[in-house]
């Protein structure tokens, strides 16, 4: 225990406060943060210990100029460790989310400019949770992208400060400006139940109606129905990028997973040797592991892969896909009725907490994903092209 925090504490001190007056870079700050952060791992008993510790300590420990940066640094730790751990209580991760909403909240009010560029790349630094990672959003929206109409791209590019494909994990970098969108990534069904049925599942927690995936891929549609109009009620733009996002997540069999499990994010694996859990396998670890091991850590390999399936192995099926059997402009339900079918036959299938996943799950479930990445592109093209006809 010493020993760990002595090297996160070291790293604190070592890297903000005495080079306070120093521009460190992100990219500096962070192989370093996860340099120190593999060491500290290794001891596994210090999981739920060094979560809240350090948090406390940054929080309370720390001059009031630079306090709420430190806490910030203090939290990523906590979400860090919280992919990994095996027992996360409601009170934890409620404590965790409490001191994050209030940091966030406090960075753009902060009148120390430094403490504000350091506190917003603390944000940037954060892991993503609960959503395609970014390799496997890049790679729906780059499959999309390249099946627009013209109409489609150039209302696309009119709306857009750059490439669909570049931004589209805008959605998951916005979850602290706009907290209220962190459910509208995921559906959660009944544990067991194997079906999806949107009156019974579209809700938050709380009980509101319509905020989920589902919800938030026909209210986004809806929105973008106002391009070329005198309406603007609307932020176009975020409409989009929020679209095209969810457009991903809902093709996620885990985002439309258990409610007792939360799709598969308290459900502990080991990816091979790595400790993680089911949901980061599905987020991540298996999009991460086919790109080193088959496209020579490539994304872009891994993309015209899928692509040249789609216009060869997959074409019959193509219009299938493109299809919105409702004749609506956007059709979410079928998707996500689809997903929790692949989550029972593939995802859950077989898998027990503790269980160690290797070459066999590894092997089985990646033309599972390689699909569902090309769905989602081929739908979220075709939802795209029939909104800007």
């Amino acid at each position: 225990m010493d020993e760990a925090m002595g090297l996160l504490f070291l790293y604190v001190s070592d890297s903000l406060l005495l080079h306070l007056d120093e521009f460190l870079t992100p990219q500096a700050m962070w192989l370093k943060f996860e340099s120190l952060f593999r060491r500290v791992n290794e001891i596994q008993t210090l999981q739920i210990e060094l979560k809240l510790s350090i948090t406390k300590y940054l929080l309370h420990h720390t001059p009031n100029l630079e306090r709420q940066t430190f806490s910030l640094f203090g939290v990523i730790c906590d979400l860090h460790m919280l992919q990994h751990s095996t027992s996360q209580s409601r009170r934890e991760i409620l404590y965790i989310t409490i001191y994050l909403s209030v940091d966030a909240q406090n960075c753009s009010t902060m009148g120390n400019f430094k403490s504000f560029v350091m506190c917003c790349v603390l944000i940037s630094a954060l892991p993503a949770a609960l959503c395609w990672g970014k390799e496997g959003h890049e790679a729906v929206c780059k499959i999309a992208q390249d099946l627009l109409s013209k109409s489609a791209a150039d209302a696309v590019q009119q709306l857009l400060p750059g490439d669909l494909s570049s931004l589209c994990s805008w959605a998951d970098e916005v979850k602290f400006k706009y907290p209220w969108s962190r459910p509208l990534h995921f559906i959660n069904t009944p544990d067991s139940r194997c079906n999806y049925d949107y009156s019974r599942d579209c809700h938050s927690e709380e009980g509101e109606k319509d905020v989920c995936v589902a919800g938030a891929i026909n209210n986004y549609t809806s929105q973008l129905t106002t391009y070329d109009t005198s309406d603007v009620k609307y932020n176009l733009t975020e409409a989009l990028l929020f679209l095209s996002h969810f457009m991903g997540d809902i093709h996620q069999p885990l985002h439309v997973g258990y409610t007792g499990d939360k799709g598969g994010n308290t459900i502990s694996v080991h990816w091979y040797r790595r400790k993680t859990n089911l949901h980061h396998v599905w987020d991540s670890s298996l999009i991460e592991t086919a790109i080193k091991d088959y496209y020579d850590s490539d994304l872009a390999l891994m993309i015209q892969g899928i692509q040249t399936n789609i216009s060869d192995t997959w074409s019959k099926d193509v219009p299938k896909w493109e299809k919105c059997s409702t004749n609506k402009l956007a059709c979410p339900n079928p998707y996500a009725s689809e997903s929790i079918g692949l989550a029972c036959e593939w995802a859950y299938s077989n898998v027990t907490e503790g269980s160690t996943l290797g070459d066999d799950y590894f092997l089985s479930r990646l033309p599972i994903v390689e699909e569902q990445l090309a769905k989602g592109g081929v739908r979220l093209a075709a939802t795209l092209n029939r909104i800007f006809p």
